[in-house]
This record gives C-alpha cells, structure tokens and sequence, in this order.
C-alpha cells in the first residue's frame, strides 16, 4: 500500500450509508480517483469543510485489489467558501470540474490539465463568473487533450468548422466559425488565465461553438453543471455563459 499526500480538485461526494462519503478526487499526482472517506458526515476534524466543487490537500491511502483508496483527512482551501453565496460562480466552477471528470480518463495523472484546473477554478472563486475564462478553459484543455482543431494553417478567409478543421464555406455538416471568431479562440488559446483579453459576448458565443464541436464528436454526453447554468441563464437575460450546442449547418 502507498501514501500519497497531494493537492486535489474535489469533483464529487456520493453519501454511503449513515456517515460515510466516496470523493471523486483529481489529484496532480495520480489523476482521476475515487476514495472512501469514512466517517467524512461526522468528522470535522479530519474533512473540514469539506464540498464539491472544492480545492484543498488530501492525505491518501491506496488500498491493496481495492478500486478506492482511503481518504484519510482533507483541507479544503478556504478560497473556495464563498461559491455557495454565488449560483453562478457555483455553477462555472461545476462545469469546469465536470468537463475534467468526464473527459479525463482515470488513474492516468495530467499534472498540466490539473494545473489549468487549479488555477481556473480560483479564479472564479476569487473573481466571480467570467465567460472569458469558461472559453479559454475549454480550448486550452482541447489542446492538452489533443482534440484542438488546426487554426492556424489555413490560408484564406475562414467561414466554418468541420470535424477536420477550419473550412472556407459554410454547408452541410459544419459549424459557422469565422476569421473574426478564429482570431479571439486563438487569443484566448495562448493567454494566461488571469490575464485573458476582453471580447464582446456574441465574440465569446461564436468561440464556444469551437468546443461544443469537439465535445459532440468525442464525449456528446449532457452535463448536469450546463443544464444548471441554463435553468439560471433563463431566469437571469443578462447572463451570457453560452454553452453551445454544436448543430450542423443546413
């Protein structure tokens, strides 16, 4: 059996029994895991605080033929509090922890996906809902994961999106993706996170529609963070968060 002592991304709690919790964990180290964390609803000595979606550090004990490991106590970062206070903080930071669970195989460490999810879901903890950084999360992981079209080798006009890259006619099949909308994904491609340019939020609409593409063709299944968010975008018009949905053009 090994110890490991390792910063995480708490992705989900799932209760078992009266007082006990299995934690989906990303860890820098190991990746994606699940672990028991017995006695977690009782014990605030050794899980303060503890939630989903969370940061913290996480003592760990892998367990011999076993699928989970024993969580054996968890810190959560206090920087991360206040999401309950802001539904749509909340809700952004759901989705980027749920875009890496589903997307991430488990047991096979990313430490530079972990490191782009650290650091983004502190930044909606600190600063609030930021379309930008939902836009620039989701290409910079494309990218990690090896699923980012071309935007760069095509000469000429651009006017849509195949499952092969950037194409100079909209038609069957693509998604309308144009120079002006090719030009802000690869700002936000190459940017830091916390220093991201600022778009307009049709600009930012017209970049989703890139991740939305490869979401349909690799994973296409909903998330429960994106139904979230649109159940709050429908009450609040002003909201702009724009989780497309890749529609071929007609």
């Amino acid at each position: 059996m090994r110890d490991l002592r390792d910063d995480v991304v708490v992705c989900g709690l799932v209760p078992y029994g009266e007082a006990d919790l299995v934690v989906h964990l990303f860890t820098r180290a190991e990746g994606r895991l699940g672990a028991f964390a017995r006695g977690a609803k009782r014990s605030r000595r050794r899980f303060p605080a503890l939630s989903a979606p969370a940061l913290g550090r996480a003592a760990l004990r892998e367990r011999r033929a076993a699928e989970l490991w024993d969580l054996l106590e968890l810190d959560v970062d206090p920087v991360v509090l206040g999401l309950a206070a802001d539904p749509r903080a909340l809700g952004h930071a759901a989705y980027l922890t749920e875009l890496c669970e589903r997307m991430l195989p488990e047991a096979e460490p990313s430490p530079e996906v972990f490191d782009l999810l650290w650091t983004a879901l502190r930044l909606v903890a600190t600063g609030g809902a930021q379309t930008a950084l939902l836009r620039a999360f989701e290409i910079q992981l494309l990218r990690q994961l090896g699923w980012l079209p071309e935007l760069t080798a095509r000469a000429g006009p651009v006017a849509a999106l195949e499952v092969g890259g950037l194409v100079g006619a909209v038609r069957a099949g693509t998604v309308p993706f144009d120079d002006e909308t090719r030009a802000a994904a690869l700002a936000l491609l190459v940017a830091p996170l916390d220093a991201l340019p600022a778009f307009e939020a049709t600009t930012l609409r017209a970049v989703s529609r890139l991740f939305a593409a490869a979401w349909a063709q690799h994973v296409g299944r909903p998330l429960k963070s994106v139904a979230f968010l649109r159940a709050l975008a429908a009450a609040d018009v002003s909201a702009t968060d724009a989780i497309a949905v890749a529609k071929p053009s007609r």
